[in-house]
């Protein structure tokens, strides 16, 4: 017979305890966009434009975050476009 490999007290594999860890409730689909609406993407865009009115910087730096301000406003658009039920 094989030993156990990480035998605890009583002689038991640790996996044999049945450690179970209280999980978050999933959440659906409309949570997610109203959070991503709410929170997430408020935040990447203020950052992207407080870094673009900060200070001079390269043209390529400027011309990203122009582009990832952009990005982040058309995902807004579009999460309350989905939001609104079309």
């Amino acid at each position: 017979m094989v030993p156990p490999r990480w035998p605890d007290e009583q002689g038991r594999p640790l996996a044999a305890r049945g450690i179970i860890v209280p999980m978050p409730a999933p959440t659906n689909e409309r949570q997610d966009l109203e959070r991503e609406l709410r929170t997430e993407l408020p935040a990447q865009l203020a950052a992207y434009q407080a870094e673009l009115t900060a200070g001079p910087a390269e043209k390529t730096r400027r011309e990203w975050l122009a582009w990832q301000i952009r990005r982040v406003q058309k995902r807004m658009a579009d999460v309350q476009f989905r939001l609104a039920g079309h």
